[in-house]
């Protein structure tokens, strides 16, 4: 087990250089409150999740966007989503 462990300089953080797409996305969806949007198409539900659950940064706090999908062929399905606010605690 201790030949695993290995000591040295903790490497730098990651670091993005540009903002991702969905900081535009969720720009986008705050500037038009309560109205829906097709953020993407064709692409697994589980975005959706993501979206609903703050699994992405732009999407945080939890509770401040919805999101649902639309199946489209081939198994995919169409994601939908909105920003409702900020939520009181």
């Amino acid at each position: 087990m201790t030949d695993e462990i290995k000591f040295g300089a903790l490497p730098p953080a990651h670091t993005r250089a540009a903002p991702s797409r969905w900081a535009e996305v969720a720009a986008a969806l705050i500037a038009r409150p309560s109205e829906w949007a097709m953020v993407k198409e064709a692409k697994p539900v589980g975005v959706a999740v993501r979206i609903r659950n703050g699994g992405y940064m732009a999407f945080r706090p939890v509770g401040a966007f919805e999101a649902t999908c639309r199946n489209t062929k081939n198994g995919k399905a169409d994601i939908w989503a909105r920003f409702v606010g900020v939520p009181n605690d």
